[in-house]
């Protein structure tokens, strides 16, 4: 599947659990969610790495970036599971 493909089914799966994805191309996606630091650590926990947008100038603690991949579903799946428990581990 082509990269742009793949990316733009990310995009509506990050969407459709309540993320805000920042229009772009690159091989990643950012995004702005509701605690985004307690996502992480709960992302962190089940084997899925995200980077911290607060780490790039510009962006802030409410920021994550996800490299755009085939497994994206794994990711989407655990954003739903996370927010299902009100935002807990």
């Amino acid at each position: 599947m082509r990269l742009t493909a793949l990316r733009a089914e990310m995009v509506a799966g990050l969407r459709s659990v309540g993320a805000e994805v920042v229009d772009g191309a690159a091989p990643f996606v950012l995004f702005n969610i509701a605690d985004a630091d307690g996502l992480r650590n709960y992302l962190q926990s089940k084997g899925i790495a995200v980077r911290r947008g607060d780490t790039f100038v510009g962006l802030d603690a409410r920021y994550l970036r996800a490299a755009v991949r085939p497994e994206w579903p794994v990711l989407v799946a655990a954003i739903a599971e996370w927010a299902k428990r009100g935002g807990r581990r």
